[in-house]
């Protein structure tokens, strides 16, 4: 996974990074709009945390680069000003997520999952596993990184387990 981190703040940048070190993730860490759209240029981004307003810009002028270019990436706000009504709009003009400052490492790690099991769902990867068991209820894995894992029940017809990472 490829993740795009856009924050001119230390304490916002030096968080992320510290909750994806060590996770097989490849990291992309700049302080302004302009750079970060050079980085989307150079290759797919499966994940993009962006803070509000960073040295050059807001949030905006990279989401709409994000939507002029029809790509598929969870924009995920990272709200510093804790203002909702720019919350609410940011909402409006597309934005996946909304985290307010200071930084959770568990909010962090939620996004982390909902962008695999998102990207999984988009790609197909899903492999259902041969045993069955008619009119259950099965735990299915639905996503997780290093010790955090989620797991969803479904009513089905037959019990089926979902790997996203390949377990």
């Amino acid at each position: 996974m490829r993740i795009l981190i856009v924050s001119s703040r230390l304490e916002n940048k030096d968080k992320l990074v510290s909750v994806l070190d060590g996770l097989p993730v490849t990291t992309f860490a700049v302080p302004q709009i302009e750079q970060a759209i050079e980085v989307l240029s150079s290759g797919p981004i499966d994940l993009i945390f962006c803070e509000e307003r960073v040295t050059d810009g807001f949030y905006r002028e990279l989401l709409s680069a994000v939507h002029r270019h029809n790509l598929m990436i969870r924009f995920v706000l990272i709200l510093c000003t804790g203002k909702w009504e720019e919350c609410i709009e940011a909402m409006r003009l597309g934005v996946d997520d909304v985290l307010q400052c200071p930084l959770e490492p568990s909010d962090i790690n939620l996004t982390l999952v909902r962008t695999m099991r998102d990207k999984n769902y988009a790609n197909s990867a899903f492999r259902e596993s041969p045993d069955c068991a008619l009119g259950t209820l099965t735990p299915e894995y639905a996503g997780g990184i290093g010790k955090l894992r989620m797991h969803i029940r479904r009513p089905t017809a037959y019990s089926r387990r979902v790997d996203l990472l390949g377990d």
